[in-house]
């Protein structure tokens, strides 16, 4: 079963994909807090 915010995550990173002009930086920044969010637990 997926967490609710582990699914926001996957949607704001979807959405920063297409309409942020520096999406890499964005989704980089994304996958340290995600990773952060693993590591918790």
């Amino acid at each position: 079963m997926q967490d609710p915010i582990y699914k926001t995550v996957v949607a704001a990173k979807i959405g920063l994909l297409f309409s942020h002009p520096e999406g890499g930086r964005v989704m980089a920044a994304l996958r340290l807090v995600e990773i952060s969010q693993s590591d918790l637990g």
